[in-house]
C-alpha cells in the first residue's frame, strides 16, 4: 500500500474538540485559526479537513420478529467532518451529500439516520441547516413495496469558499448478523486530525488490523462505564495526513489510504457469533442470502430456455447471460446482497442490480445441473481486499463462476459489459471469494487483457469544400476498456441525450459542425461504432496556388485530455494494454498534387509505448495511417512527463500539416 509524501504543515495546532450540549458532538474550531487557513498559504488545495472522526458502537439487543426471538448487535455508525473550504471546487465537493444504507428487515426494524450540518462564515456567523434540506428516499424495494435500501441526500444552502462546514451524521442499524468495520484515515483533501473510535460489548474479543502496520500505533482503550460487564472503547488518532486526490488512472483511494479494520473473534452473550473468518462469512452468507427463492420455470421459459436444458455448453451459458441482460435493466448502484427472498420481483419489475441477476443466473444453472458458484467481487476500480480482514464491507457485488467440461468462466453483470459477454478489464487478474455452502475459497481470476482485442480505430474520409472548409465522414470504433467506459457512462441515457452525447464527442476534437451522428447498438455489441458527417475542425488554408490542411484526431487527444495534469502526484495505471489506429483518406482536389515527401516517422516512449505514421499516395487519394501501441499499464510517476511528451509528439506527427500544390 503506497502512501503519498506527508503533507508538511506550516503551523502548529492546539485544538480541542470537546463535546457540546446541543445537537452537535464537536465545537467549531477557533475563528482566528480557521481564517488563517487561506488559499495563499495552502496552494493547490481546494479544502482542508480540520477534523475527520469516525465511530462504531455495537450493543447487544434482543428482538422478537414474526414470532421468533433473536439476539444480536445493534450498531451505530457516526462520522464527523469539519472542513475549511478554500475554492469553489471545495464547495462543490462538500456542498452535497449521499449516504445509502441497507434495510434488512424492511419497515419492521427500520434503520435510523440523523444528520446535523452548520456553516461558519469568515465573520463568525454560524448558520445551521434546516431538517427539510435532508431527503431520505427508498432506492431498492421488492415488488410489493417493502424497502430494502434507503439513501439520505442533502445539499447545503448558501455555501461559499472561505466557509467552514461541519457535517455530523449517525446511522443506527437495529440488528446486525455480523460485526466488522473498515476505517480510512486519509481523505481526498489533507486531514489535520483523523480519529477512530470503536466501542464493543463486554466479553468481546476483537481482532484489529492497521495498514501499513508501522503507521498506526496500538489503540488507547477506555472502559465505557463503571458498570460491571461494560464494554470498552478503542481509540486511534493520527495527525497531518496527506491528501489522496482523485486523479485519472491512479491507484484507488482504498489502496493508498492508511486504515484500521476489525472483526470479532468472539462475542459470548448472543451465542450466534463464531470466531470471525472467511469460512464463517461464507457459510452465513450462503445460509441467509443464497439458499432462498427459486427461479420459476415460467421465468426461465420467458428467457427462451428450457427449465431442464439438455447438455448445456459454455455457449449456452453465454446465451443465457445475453438473455438476462436484455430482460433486466441494471441498477446504477449495487448491493452485495441479492433479492434472494423475493427474486420474482426482479422479473416483474424487469429491473435489478448485478447481484440480483447473478443470483438468477446461478439458480437457473442449478436447474440445468451446471456447476455455478457465487463469488464476491471487489474489482480494480475499488482496489484489493485484505485477506487478514474477513469482512463483507470490502465487496461491491456478486458474480457467477461457471464450470462446464472443466472450463471455468467468471460472469459479471456490471453495466459497462455488453449483452454479448466479454470479461471487462477491471476483473482481469484479480482475487475473488468463492462462496461454498461450508467454506470460502480465495481464487485468482487469471484472465488478462489481450492487446489484440483492445484496439480502437478512427477513420476520416476528407474532401475539400469551397473556401476554408473540409468535409469529414468519420467513423470511431471503440473496443475494450474504452468501449466499457462509454457504455457505463451512457447506459441510462435517453435517446435525445444519447444523440447529444455523440454530437458532443464529435465536436470536442474533430468537427466544427455535425450534420448527422449515429451509433450502433452499444449496449448489445462489444464494439461501439460512432459515425458522423460534418465539417472538419481541421484548419484549411488556400494561399496562392497552395492548399494546406492539418488533420485532427479524437483518440489521441481524448486520451491526452484524460491523463494530462500539470501536477501529477501518483503513478499512471492504464486500464489495459491497447492500440490506437487512425487513418485519414484525403481526396486531393482536382487540379492539385501532393507537395511534400511520403517519408514516414516513428518513435518510442515511456512504458515501451511506440508509434508509427506512414503515408501513401494512390492517384487522387492521399492516406495517412498511424498506429500507437501501449503494451504496459504502469507508468511510474518519474516517467509521467516523458509519457505525456510522447503523446504530444505522436499527436503532432499525425496532425502534421499536409500541403497540396496547384498543377493545372
Amino acid at each position: 500500500m503506497n502512501i503519498l509524501p506527508a503533507l508538511v504543515l506550516l503551523f502548529t495546532l492546539a485544538l480541542h474538540f470537546t463535546a457540546v450540549a446541543n445537537d452537535f458532538t464537536r465545537n467549531m474550531p477557533d475563528l482566528k485559526f480557521t481564517n488563517s487557513l487561506t488559499p495563499e498559504k495552502l496552494k493547490n488545495l481546494d479544502a482542508i479537513i480540520i477534523l475527520k472522526e469516525q465511530s462504531y458502537n455495537s450493543t447487544p439487543k434482543d428482538y422478537t420478529y414474526h414470532g421468533s426471538d433473536f439476539s444480536g448487535l445493534a450498531i451505530v455508525r457516526a462520522k464527523i467532518l469539519i472542513v475549511k473550504l478554500l475554492t469553489e471546487a471545495g464547495v462543490k465537493r462538500y456542498g452535497s451529500f449521499e449516504y445509502e444504507f441497507r434495510e434488512r428487515f424492511g419497515d419492521d426494524f427500520m434503520s435510523a439516520f440523523e444528520v446535523c450540518v452548520r456553516v461558519m462564515k469568515p465573520d463568525g456567523t454560524i448558520n445551521t441547516m434546516d431538517e427539510e434540506n435532508v431527503s431520505i428516499i427508498v432506492t431498492r424495494e421488492t415488488s410489493d413495496g417493502t424497502p430494502l435500501a434507503r439513501k439520505a441526500l442533502f445539499k447545503i444552502p448558501d455555501l461559499a469558499a472561505g466557509d467552514v462546514v461541519q457535517i455530523e451524521y449517525i446511522h443506527s442499524e437495529p440488528f446486525s448478523f455480523s460485526s466488522s468495520g473498515i476505517f480510512f484515515y486519509n481523505d481526498r483533501d489533507p486531514v489535520l486530525y483523523s480519529n477512530v473510535y470503536i466501542t464493543l460489548p463486554a466479553k468481546t474479543i476483537a481482532s484489529f488490523v492497521s495498514l501499513p502496520p508501522n503507521r498506526v500505533a496500538q489503540p488507547k482503550v477506555d472502559q465505557v462505564s463503571t458498570t460491571y460487564g461494560a464494554g470498552e472503547t478503542y481509540f486511534w488518532g493520527l495527525k497531518n495526513l496527506n491528501r489522496i486526490p482523485e486523479e485519472p488512472y491512479a491507484r484507488t483511494f482504498a489502496d493508498q489510504s492508511i486504515l484500521t479494520a476489525f472483526t470479532l473473534e468472539r462475542y459470548e452473550p448472543s451465542g450466534m457469533h463464531a470466531p470471525m473468518s472467511w469460512d464463517y462469512l461464507a457459510k452465513d452468507f450462503y445460509k441467509h442470502e443464497l439458499d432462498e427463492d427459486d427461479v420459476s420455470t415460467g421465468d426461465i421459459a420467458r428467457l427462451g430456455f428450457s427449465p431442464k436444458e439438455p447438455a448445456p455448453t459454455m455457449e449456452t451459458v453465454d446465451r443465457l447471460y445475453t438473455a438476462l441482460r436484455k430482460e433486466i435493466h441494471l441498477d446504477d448502484d449495487n448491493s452485495v446482497y441479492p433479492l434472494s427472498s423475493n427474486i420474482s420481483s426482479v422479473f416483474k419489475k424487469k429491473k435489478g442490480d448485478a447481484s440480483d441477476v447473478s443470483y438468477i443466473m446461478m439458480n437457473i444453472l442449478k436447474h440445468w445441473r451446471t456447476t455455478a458458484q457465487a463469488v464476491l467481487i471487489r474489482d480494480k476500480r475499488e482496489g484489493v481486499y485484505e485477506r487478514s480482514v474477513p469482512a463483507m464491507t470490502w465487496f461491491d457485488r456478486l458474480g457467477v463462476l461457471v464450470t462446464v467440461n472443466g472450463q471455468e468462466k467468471l460472469y459479471d453483470f456490471d453495466r459497462s459489459i455488453p449483452h454479448t459477454y466479454e470479461q471487462p478489464w477491471f476483473v482481469n487478474d484479480i482475487d475473488v471469494v468463492v462462496i461454498h455452502p461450508d467454506r470460502a475459497e480465495h481464487k485468482r481470476i487469471g484472465v488478462r487483457s489481450d492487446i489484440g482485442q483492445c484496439v480502437s480505430r478512427e477513420l476520416h474520409r476528407i474532401s475539400f469544400a469551397s473556401g476554408a472548409k473540409a468535409k469529414d465522414s468519420l467513423t470511431v470504433r471503440l473496443n475494450g476498456a474504452q468501449a466499457q467506459h462509454y457504455r457505463n457512462m451512457w447506459y441510462d441515457a435517453e435517446e435525445s441525450d444519447l444523440h447529444n452525447n455523440i454530437r458532443s464527442l464529435l465536436l470536442t476534437h474533430t468537427m466544427s459542425d455535425v450534420d448527422t451522428a449515429t451509433m450502433n447498438g452499444f449496449l448489445a455489441e462489444k464494439e461501439i461504432s460512432i459515425r458522423g458527417v460534418g465539417t472538419s475542425a481541421a484548419r484549411v488554408s488556400r494561399i496562392d496556388s497552395f492548399i494546406t490542411f492539418a488533420p485532427k484526431n479524437h483518440l489521441l487527444r481524448s486520451l491526452h485530455d484524460k491523463i494530462y495534469s500539470a501536477s501529477r502526484l501518483s503513478d499512471l495505471l492504464l486500464d489495459e494494454p491497447f492500440k490506437l489506429k487512425m487513418d485519414w483518406e484525403i481526396t486531393i482536389p482536382q487540379g492539385y498534387a501532393l507537395a511534400q515527401p511520403l517519408a514516414g516517422t516513428s518513435s518510442t516512449g515511456a512504458g515501451n509505448s511506440s508509434y508509427a505514421v506512414s503515408y501513401t499516395l494512390d492517384r487522387d487519394r492521399y492516406t495517412i495511417s498511424a498506429e500507437g501501441t501501449f503494451p504496459e499499464t504502469i507508468i511510474m510517476l518519474d516517467s509521467y512527463k516523458q509519457f505525456t511528451s510522447f503523446l504530444q509528439t505522436f499527436t503532432e506527427a499525425v496532425e502534421k500539416e499536409v500541403v497540396f500544390r496547384r498543377v493545372k
